[in-house]
């Protein structure tokens, strides 16, 4: 029970833990997909250093949709984001939704969303350039911050990463919404980086975890991009960069 309405009763926040979908779940519910059973739970912006095996951590966002209202008197309201369980000595992420409007949503780790940097979570973004390589950060403006690369100068690259290193053990995959501009042809790069401060191409750099080069969109189309990362463990910086002549428009970057 957290808090209490102005009619003086209390409320219970509903989280249903199994491998089944829950049955007639109430607006507002979270089920967390795990065999494991669960011993206890912690909710907050940085995960418990006090565990125990079982035990189930939400991680409470500053950006994103997935909005956990309680009641409007009650003025209570979480923005949700990933779920983890700590089993056999570590943080293992857990698929979790939220049923809102009567269909479940898929919870996620936000690191960028039309403008809102999750701070704490990740220090929000910095950004690199290679000589004649272009940013503009326009989240105020415009909800997006934007890559380039001089039209007339080949190979001239920048990027956008994350401030903070982030534990990449509990997560599956690094999602990316963006809107490739002026061109239908180039090359975007998403990847986990050793270094946040490249200025290279990442595919020749030794700082380069994991990435994967698309080069496959449509201009002025937002498309979604996604980079697998279950098999990378430990702390790295996750981002995207442009190259090879494209210019993009990044909307979004998340994790599942």
């Amino acid at each position: 029970m957290i808090g209490r309405t102005n009619t003086g009763g209390g409320i219970t926040l509903h989280i249903r833990s199994g491998t089944t979908e829950p049955l007639s779940p109430s607006e507002g519910t979270i089920w967390v997909n795990t065999s494991v059973p669960v011993t206890g739970y912690a909710a907050g912006f940085d995960a418990p250093t006090s565990v125990f095996e079982g035990l189930l951590f939400i991680r409470l966002m500053s950006s994103g949709g997935h909005d956990f209202s309680v009641t409007p008197k009650g003025n209570i309201v979480f923005r949700v984001g990933t779920v983890t369980q700590y089993t056999n000595g570590a943080w293992v992420g857990k698929d979790a939704y939220i049923y809102r409007n009567d269909a479940w949503e898929q919870l996620v780790g936000w690191i960028y969303n039309n403008g809102e940097k999750y701070m704490t979570f990740t220090g929000g973004i910095t950004f690199t350039k290679n000589s004649n390589g272009i940013y503009e950060d326009k989240s105020v403006t415009d909800g997006y911050f934007f890559l380039s690369r001089e039209a007339t100068t080949a190979a001239r690259f920048s990027a956008g990463l994350t401030v903070n290193r982030i534990d990449m053990t509990p997560f599956s995959k690094i999602h990316y919404r963006v809107t490739p501009k002026d061109t239908n042809v180039g090359t975007i790069y998403l990847a986990v980086m050793n270094d946040n401060t490249v200025g290279t191409a990442w595919t020749a750099s030794n700082k380069t975890v994991k990435y994967i080069a698309v080069s496959t969109f449509t201009k002025d189309i937002s498309t979604e991009l996604e980079l697998d990362i279950s098999d990378v463990n430990g702390e790295y910086y996750p981002g995207i960069q442009a190259s090879a002549g494209v210019r993009v428009e990044v909307h979004g970057m998340w994790f599942t």
